[in-house]
């Protein structure tokens, strides 16, 4: 039995090699902490490298990136959240993207812009929300975003060039934010926040002043847009059973031009002010009568910006479910015209395939053109196989978001922008 016992002196070996072990444990500690304190206070203008993928889109043969992969076939966004209905995603020279990160590996949380051509991305802002919904100035010196303190929410302006950030407004007792927009002239502001379980349109300026007059509560369902030629004219979803889309003159205060049967939470103004389509018709804004359509529409449309000459056959972006049509839809985007998606087949003229699986809304891929149309910009958790994968990806993405780029003029490359 004393012979299966240890010795003194294996126990002072163990020892010794224990308090040997001891430093080289705190090193590593120390090294850890460093690497994972530069993770969490890496301030604005710091830098990351996104693996970028380019590929043929198997569809279509269109040149499209993978912008943000992180090389081990899984999203590293997290979330992109539902972007502003005027393609601010871009800068408006469409050089630039800003979008939200969160929760991925390496690197903070916050709000980054990321050059096309290049590739690099920098931090501009942190913020303790993961969808702060981030969207450009018309000018393209700031980014507008949200924050959170609390029980309140911070709309926040963010300098592009020097990082510098100023509170224009704080919404107390916010529960929830969804989408900036930018007017067209860039001089009113409104911001969609719910408030004790209702959901209010506030207008501001740029200096966080409320209009004189205006009320900033209009209850309103998912959203509202403005027009991209009057600055003072608002698409607004309101309502608590009937949700309709209204316009909204703010020059004179009044609601007009109601399309009660437009009841969906998507809609899109057409380049020439004069026409929106939502719930699947096409409506005059001065009237809200229904022009035509089927009342079946794509999920979310956007009106190619460059057609506002053409009428009902402006182009259409829109994608579509793969739980569409009974659980027979397809992850794909598709640019019909206005007259085709009028007609009840928006699946005319594929651009690419989406990958999406639709499973949380921040998967949803909510398609853009950029301001110069050059760009399609989609969002992606490459959930679905339902089409394949993207070359070279062999298994479903696990819960990421990554954004996309498709080429609309048939380049191949991203630079010399």
């Amino acid at each position: 039995m004393n012979a299966l016992r240890p010795t003194r002196g294996g126990s002072k070996l163990r020892r010794w090699l224990r308090a040997l072990w001891r430093p080289r444990r705190a090193l590593l500690f120390v090294a850890a902490s460093l690497v994972t304190s530069w993770i969490c206070v890496a301030g604005p203008g710091s830098t990351q490298e996104f693996q970028r993928e380019r590929y043929r889109d198997p569809l279509t043969g269109a040149t499209a990136w993978r912008l943000t992969t992180d090389g081990r076939d899984a999203g590293v966004i997290n979330t992109q959240g539902d972007l502003s209905s005027e393609a601010t995603a871009f800068s408006p020279d469409s050089r630039q993207i800003v979008f939200a990160k969160c929760c991925g590996r390496g690197t903070p949380t916050g709000v980054y812009i990321m050059d096309i051509a290049s590739g690099h991305a920098s931090l501009l802002a942190r913020t303790a929300l993961w969808n702060p919904y981030p969207v450009f100035s018309r000018d393209g010196t700031e980014v507008y975003f949200y924050d959170r303190h609390e029980k309140n929410v911070d709309v926040i302006a963010v300098n592009v060039t020097t990082r510098a950030s100023r509170r224009i407004t704080r919404i107390k007792n916010a529960e929830w934010q969804e989408k900036i927009e930018v007017n067209a002239d860039g001089s009113l502001l409104s911001v969609h926040i719910r408030v004790r379980g209702v959901f209010y349109t506030y207008v501001m300026r740029p200096d966080g002043m409320f209009l004189p007059g205006w009320d900033p509560s209009p209850p309103s369902g998912d959203g509202a847009m403005w027009n991209p030629v009057h600055p003072e004219r608002l698409l607004v979803r309101r309502g608590s059973v009937v949700r309709a889309w209204n316009v909204l003159e703010l020059s004179d205060k009044s609601w007009k031009w109601s399309c009660e049967s437009c009841d969906v939470a998507h809609a899109a103004w057409h380049p020439n002010g004069e026409l929106y389509f939502a719930g699947g018709y096409v409506v005059n804004a001065r009237t809200g009568e229904r022009l035509g359509g089927t009342g079946i529409p794509p999920i979310h449309p956007y009106i190619h910006p460059l057609d506002a000459t053409r009428g009902l056959d402006a182009r259409v972006l829109a994608d579509e479910a793969p739980w569409f049509f009974k659980g027979k839809g397809q992850p794909r985007l598709y640019a019909p015209t206005l007259r085709e998606v009028m007609r009840g087949d928006f699946r005319h003229r594929p651009v690419a395939i989406h990958y999406s699986s639709y499973e949380k809304n921040s998967s949803h891929p909510h398609p853009h053109w950029s301001p110069d149309g050059r760009f399609i910009f989609f969002v992606s958790d490459v959930g679905s196989d339902r089409d394949g994968l993207p070359p070279g990806q062999r298994e479903r993405g696990r819960g990421g978001v990554d954004i996309f780029l498709v080429d609309a003029n048939g380049e191949r490359t991203l630079g010399g922008l």
